[in-house]
């Protein structure tokens, strides 16, 4: 059973200031578009804290001001208190609907891309765009049985503890990768030789423009630089396109297993080792993705892989741009990396295959349990309907 209400009914706003100064610099936290909570960046020394709203556990905060793109939040999901700046909005569900209303089913519901549109839409203003309060308290939420809700929470937070658990392991794999790498390679010149990244790859270029006819369901995926994540394709949220553009776009980048992904427009450094044929015949990549193509008979690709990861710092050193960083493929052609010279060559792939291997297979689980946790936000979006 579904019931419908204004959030005026649920919700209520925090006007608690934090004007004892008990909470400091220390404690204060801004909202971000991917939906968070986090230290702001700001300069605050000479700002009057005590007016600061505050922050306790099972409080939301938001920004009115959108920009037109997403509207910034969080949750407090800490048993810690915080506090925000008055530029911001912190409000909580009120008292009496807690037996109607999950605090972290409503947070849930806020994830969706469907109440970023509906913000978007109510929203007004032209160079800054605002999503007052008051529009908010006048929108209408359906929500279902409080039963229902706290399974559905327990359920996506359980995938959450399983996604962070499998994050920290290849957090550790990676630096554990980074050691070996250091110790055989990097500080090694006994058994290494140094070449530019161009003369030991096939052939390294980019992705295609964006100007792909779009198609629902073709099964065909233009992947962009938000696609490549953890060192994985997520190719299941990118815009699909036609076969014949796939096929025109594939003829530039004829992607093959072994090929390595470096984004090197707007987010620079997102990589990803192709494993599978599977994604060659799916997936397309736009410009902003530089595709290199390891000669095999010289570096394993796994080893370039490795390479990049340990280096990525001092390549995006090379990028141009202000507004959006931009690295050129000439640049990357040129940057030169250590490797190993052919008689110690197997045995430093030995070494470090194992471990990326469990890197990936824990990527490959990282997938699947990101869409699960983006199926259940969609039977949010079933029944609120």
């Amino acid at each position: 059973m579904k019931s419908k209400y204004k959030f005026s009914e649920l919700i209520e706003e925090i006007s608690e200031q934090n004007t004892e100064l008990k909470y400091g610099l220390d404690d204060i936290v801004g909202v971000t578009i991917e939906k968070g909570l986090i230290p702001t960046i700001a300069n605050l020394q000479q700002t009057a804290l005590n007016k600061f709203y505050i922050v306790k556990p099972d409080t939301f905060v938001y920004n009115p001001r959108t920009h037109g793109v997403r509207l910034g939040m969080g949750f407090n999901k800490t048993n810690y208190t915080y506090i925000t700046s008055w530029n911001n909005i912190a409000f909580k569900v009120k008292d009496d609907a807690l037996r109607i209303l999950n605090p972290e089913y409503l947070w849930l519901y806020f994830n969706r891309s469907e109440w970023d549109r509906e913000t978007n839409y109510h929203a007004w203003g032209s160079s800054t765009i605002v999503f007052s309060w008051n529009t908010f308290l006048n929108l209408e939420i359906q929500i279902p049985e409080k039963s229902y809700q706290d399974n559905l929470v327990r359920q996506y937070n359980a995938i959450k503890r399983r996604i962070a658990l499998k994050q920290r392991i290849n957090d550790n794999l990676e630096a554990t990768l980074m050691t070996v790498y250091k110790d055989k390679v990097a500080d090694n010149s006994e058994i290494t030789t140094t070449s530019p990244l161009g003369s030991l790859c096939k052939q390294i270029t980019d992705g295609k423009h964006g100007d792909c006819e779009s198609e629902d369901n073709s099964g065909y995926f233009f992947v962009s630089v938000k696609d490549i994540i953890n060192g994985c394709i997520e190719y299941k949220n990118a815009r699909q396109i036609t076969r014949a553009d796939f096929s025109d776009a594939n003829k530039r980048t004829n992607l093959e297993v072994g090929d390595i992904l470096f984004t090197n427009s707007g987010t620079l450094g997102r990589m990803a080792l192709i494993t599978s044929s599977y994604y060659a015949n799916i997936t397309t990549f736009q410009k902003s993705v530089a595709i290199l193509k390891p000669d095999t008979k010289k570096i394993s690709s796994i080893f370039m892989y490795l390479s990049l990861s340990y280096n990525k710092s001092k390549i995006i050193e090379f990028a141009h741009g202000s507004a959006q960083k931009n690295l050129l493929l000439s640049d990357i052609r040129g940057f030169e990396i250590k490797y190993p010279s052919a008689e110690y060559r197997n045995g430093i792939d030995d070494l470090i295959k194992p471990l990326f291997e469990r890197i990936q297979n824990n990527n490959e689980e990282l997938i699947k349990l990101r869409e699960l946790s983006r199926i259940l936000l969609s039977q949010i979006s079933s029944l609120s309907r």
